[in-house]
């Protein structure tokens, strides 16, 4: 009996890379034609200045948002390491055993 091997053929990695170049080609075409618009080579509405600067706002918003999200659960049960601590969260205040006795 054959053994299933694990590793992909050539030709999935070759398949990533060409759907990589395509996103990173249709990103490029985009970004030359509102640069174009904006330059008054390409006839855009308008508002796409003011429209491309607030999609550019959203953008850095969620992307810094997204960025800084804890990637495990909340209830830590598959977590493998416990959390980073917080340099500038308050630290607990120590009460002297004198006040825990008198209540």
């Amino acid at each position: 009996m054959a053994r299933k091997s694990t590793i992909p053929p050539p030709v999935a990695y070759w398949a990533n890379a060409y759907q990589i170049g395509l996103v990173i080609a249709e990103a490029q075409a985009v970004v030359a034609m509102r640069m174009m618009g904006m330059a008054g080579v390409w006839s855009v509405t308008p508002a796409e200045d003011a429209r491309m600067m607030s999609e550019k706002v959203q953008a850095l918003t969620r992307a810094a948002s997204d960025s800084t999200v804890w990637p495990w659960p909340a209830d830590h049960s598959t977590r493998s390491q416990p959390p980073p601590s917080n340099p500038f969260a308050r630290k607990p205040v120590q009460t002297p055993a004198v006040w825990a006795s008198a209540a």
